[in-house]
């Protein structure tokens, strides 16, 4: 008999080795939507069949978990060199417990995506922010992964430099913020009109947003340029949580700044190399 379990919403289930995999996640479907958890054995993700369980390995006494999928909601980065047609490498490297879903401009088939660790963009830029990837123009980079497990590589904790804001001062509340982050005013107005409708079935909402060190940790960055530039890199990831009531946030616009840019001044775009990169994931 094989245990599985989804976090705390649910007590454990015994299932048994001939039992498919289809039928243990309609059986948690009679819980939560299929669409929201995602199976697990031995920190990999298990696919929908109908081969039974036995056929993956998976014996008496194993767990199969199940857990809410944490999924990194449009991420997003854009690039400002100080020439036009200025060569630009771009990788993203995966920690252990997060797998690629979506990548744009493609470079990996979709099939392909949950068994890579490493992406990589090449590409040339342009001053005013285009990018061209294998002779496709685009705005910018994107990319989407799911989180496997609720033990990381994101810790979703909301124990300390939380923001709470009435849900209706979130637009101005992010627009200010990514400002003086140095963002410019479309990748503002992206993040705001992206996120603001998923937040707006409470009055309030919590933020906090990941530290450089631990946004470098779950998703490594790096930009490589042919020339011996300093390049400028400033990425903002936000982990956002619904409130039916007024919490008390316990730091303050600067000092959060401050921490993002990592204690360096402002980015000018126009001036410097920059890398811009937004994304955040709601926790329930």
């Amino acid at each position: 008999m094989t245990m599985w379990n989804i976090g705390n919403l649910l007590d454990p289930m015994t299932v048994y080795p001939s039992t498919d995999i289809i039928s243990i996640c309609h059986a948690i479907s009679s819980h939560v939507e299929v669409s929201e958890f995602c199976l697990t054995f031995n920190g990999v993700r298990v696919a929908q069949s109908r081969d039974p369980i036995s056929k993956l390995g998976i014996q008496d006494g194993d767990t199969l978990e199940a857990y809410l999928k944490l999924v990194g909601r449009k991420p997003v980065i854009t690039v400002y060199p100080l020439h036009d047609q200025t060569p630009v490498t771009v990788t993203l490297t995966l920690s252990v417990g997060f797998d690629f879903t979506y990548l744009y401009p493609t470079t990996l088939p979709v099939s392909q995506l949950s068994t890579t660790r490493s992406v990589q963009w090449i590409t040339t830029a342009d001053k005013d922010g285009t990018l061209h990837v294998s002779g496709v123009p685009a705005s910018y980079l994107f990319w989407e992964a799911v989180q496997l497990s609720n033990a990381g590589p994101i810790h979703t904790h909301f124990s300390n430099n939380i923001f709470n804001i009435d849900t209706d001062a979130f637009a101005g509340f992010m627009d200010a913020f990514m400002k003086k982050c140095g963002f410019l005013h479309k990748e503002r107005q992206g993040f705001v009109t992206y996120w603001g409708p998923q937040l707006t079935s409470t009055p309030f909402i919590a933020i906090r947003f990941l530290t450089p060190k631990e946004y470098q940790d779950a998703v490594k960055l790096d930009v490589e340029v042919k020339e011996k530039e300093d390049v400028r890199v400033v990425r903002l990831f936000a982990l956002f949580c619904n409130l039916t009531e007024a919490g008390n946030g316990d730091t303050n616009v600067d000092e959060q700044v401050a921490v993002l840019l990592e204690e360096k001044l402002r980015p000018d775009v126009g001036r410097e190399f920059c890398v811009f990169e937004w994304g955040g994931i709601i926790v329930r």
